[in-house]
């Protein structure tokens, strides 16, 4: 996987360097990868860069957000599977909901749109497309929930679940 990305990232870098070249030092419409290249040319930084760091820059910034989203869905499903009735009242829920407004402009959540597209949105897919069950005769209330320790809270055991298209009843 590590290799793939390399691969990606290498072919990103040289579009924006071919882009920087023919920008003639102008500045403007820049995007993260521009300026951490920009920054590794002028020996701006007290410790300078390489290509090695922004691209670890860039891996932790897209595995961050997505860790931390399959996560919560993660942990959202084992509490919905440990306790069937909130499980039951989720799946009955109308699909329809509006947000609340908190601000605009400035005030706005920066990442409202990105949590909708990335856990409520899947959340709701598997709720409503899908019963849920436990494998082997596991119950319940015999689910292991200890938190893996880390940066993020992980679940230390992986969710193993039994998915059938879910039936209105």
């Amino acid at each position: 996987m590590r290799r793939k990305m390399d691969v990606i990232l290498d072919n990103i870098f040289n579009e924006h360097k071919d882009s920087i070249s023919k920008r003639n030092g102008e500045f403007g419409n820049e995007d993260l990868v521009d300026v951490l290249l920009r920054v590794k040319e002028s020996g701006e930084l007290h410790l300078p860069i390489n290509d090695a760091n922004i691209k670890a820059i860039i891996y932790d910034i897209f595995s961050g957000g997505t860790e931390t989203s399959s996560s919560t869905i993660n942990w959202t499903m084992a509490e919905l599977i440990k306790n069937p009735r909130v499980m039951a009242k989720a799946q009955a829920e109308e699909v329809t909901f509006s947000f609340f407004h908190s601000g605009s402009g400035r005030r706005v959540c920066p990442g409202m749109t990105f949590g909708l597209a990335n856990v409520e949105l899947p959340l709701a897919q598997l709720l409503y497309n899908f019963d849920w069950k436990l494998p082997n005769g596991i119950e319940p209330q015999d689910l292991n929930m200890i938190e893996n320790p880390g940066i993020t809270s992980s679940r230390k055991e992986n969710l193993y679940v039994i998915a059938t298209p879910y039936e209105l009843t």
